[in-house]
């Protein structure tokens, strides 16, 4: 997968998402077995989300800088 835009997507949603599932786990009384599910699900979207950060970062990207030449010319 080389876009971007798609992945940057993927890791803001399984970001998010693994945030706020351990964050309801511990916020609301549910048994202990519960917590530690609801723990583990979140944990996995967070590191699939650091995952796609990492990979993001380390594709090539395929803008090339190069210099672009300007001619102006004075009208008045």
């Amino acid at each position: 997968m080389k876009d971007k835009s798609l992945g940057i997507w993927l890791m803001v949603i399984f970001g998010v998402s693994g945030m706020a599932v351990i964050a309801l786990a511990w916020l609301l009384p549910t048994l202990e077995s519960d917590r530690m599910v609801a723990n583990l699900a979140g944990s996995i979207g967070i590191f699939i989300a650091t995952g796609q950060a990492l990979r993001l970062r380390n594709l090539p990207s395929n803008n090339k800088h190069l210099p672009l030449e300007v001619e102006i010319t004075d009208k008045s």
